[in-house]
């Protein structure tokens, strides 16, 4: 008797024990279910946000990810884009607080660094954005990106020393590369250090000697700073069998007629414009100016020389045409004049100088049939041009 009445008390206390246990487990578990809820909640506003940041609605994206932070603030991600909805509103100030708390969330992903970077850089707080650039570096040592905005960030600033120390981490990493050597070229220049500038060209040259636009960049420091002598067998190298031959004749023949080279300057410009490589319209802009810098009359035969040239380069080109009618009417040649006007037009009908010019020489030759049609093909298309060409 004794025993059992001693069972039942035990398996009492043991039930009263038990009653606190299940009620706190209970507890939890309905803790649990509506801590899923909220964060099921969360989830659903920030994919809303996200819809309506891809649509570009960013007012109603940030409404979305503040609902969503106000249930999970601690969320990287959320946090994140949230710096990039208000950002995108141009208030940096206030984008900046959530792309710190980001990187704080998660210090390993390079995306949150590069998102606060670009907003301190944006609210002007560069020094905050050079050091968060140097943190990116040590998460991602071997990527350039960091560098490169660094160095733009000390360019913005005026710190060109800086500048070059990102540069040349970057060359450590990638080698030497168009784009690092003539910023740094820039640099050089900028700062009156002329013998670092041309350095950076040599190892231009060197690192690619197949590409002639190197050799030209180079050659074009030499006779900005009237180093021609070092300039001259750089483009004679260049001229010789390359892509870019025009430019590098066109070159040297500037520096030819500085020297008082005549011929030889004629020779160049001669060469250059026999290479169809080179645009026709640039070639006719350059014979513009030669012939408005040598008004003499060996002068206006060079050009008209220079014109065939072109004309033979390009027979389908209806400036090039035009500007060789031009000449040979000026040299007294109008009645091959009149043959390069009429093909000119039938090329391209629309300059209204030629047809002005064709009407008078039909009118002067006693063209009269031609004159007829000209002038009615003439006053068809330039109605407003008065009495017509």
């Amino acid at each position: 008797m004794f025993l059992r009445t001693f069972r039942l008390a035990a398996a009492t206390v043991c039930l009263l024990l038990l009653v606190p246990a299940v009620a706190q487990k209970n507890r939890r578990s309905r803790d649990d279910a509506h801590r899923y809820t909220e964060l099921a909640q969360a989830e659903y506003y920030f994919t809303e946000g996200m819809k309506f940041f891809l649509l570009d609605n960013y007012t109603k994206a940030v409404d979305y990810f503040q609902k969503s932070l106000e249930i999970n603030a601690e969320n990287a991600g959320a946090n994140y884009a949230m710096a990039q909805a208000v950002g995108k509103t141009k208030n940096f100030q206030a984008a900046v607080p959530y792309a710190e708390k980001s990187v704080r969330l998660n210090p390993n992903n390079k995306y949150y660094y590069t998102l606060l970077a670009d907003l301190y850089a944006r609210d002007r707080k560069y020094a905050q954005a050079v050091k968060t650039y140097q943190e990116l570096v040590k998460l991602t040592p071997n990527e350039p990106d960091a560098y490169v905005e660094m160095a733009n960030l000390h360019l913005q600033q005026g710190r060109y020393d800086d500048a070059l120390n990102a540069y040349e981490q970057i060359e450590k990493r990638v080698g030497v590369t168009e784009e690092v050597s003539r910023q740094k070229q820039q640099i050089y220049l900028k700062t009156n250090r002329l013998n670092e500038a041309i350095n950076e060209g040599k190892k231009l040259v060197q690192a690619f000697p197949d590409d002639p636009r190197y050799a030209l960049l180079l050659a074009e420091i030499y006779t900005a700073n009237k180093r021609t002598a070092d300039a001259v067998p750089l483009l004679e190298k260049v001229a010789v069998g390359s892509e870019a031959s025009p430019q590098a004749r066109l070159i040297l023949s500037d520096i030819y007629r500085q020297q008082g080279k005549t011929a030889e300057a004629d020779r160049e410009v001669e060469k250059a414009f026999a290479e169809p490589s080179l645009d026709a319209s640039i070639k006719v802009q350059i014979l513009v100016s030669y012939i408005q810098s040598q008004q003499n009359e060996t002068a206006r035969q060079k050009a008209l020389d220079f014109a065939g040239v072109i004309v033979k380069a390009h027979p389908n080109d209806a400036k090039a045409n035009a500007i060789y009618g031009d000449l040979l009417a000026l040299t007294g040649q109008k009645e091959k004049a009149r043959g390069v006007y009429s093909k000119a037009i039938r090329l391209d009908n629309s300059i209204y100088e030629v047809w002005s010019s064709l009407l008078r020489l039909d009118a002067e030759f006693g063209q009269s049939d031609s004159l007829i049609k000209h002038s009615e093909q003439a006053l068809e298309l330039f109605p407003n041009q008065g009495e017509g060409p």
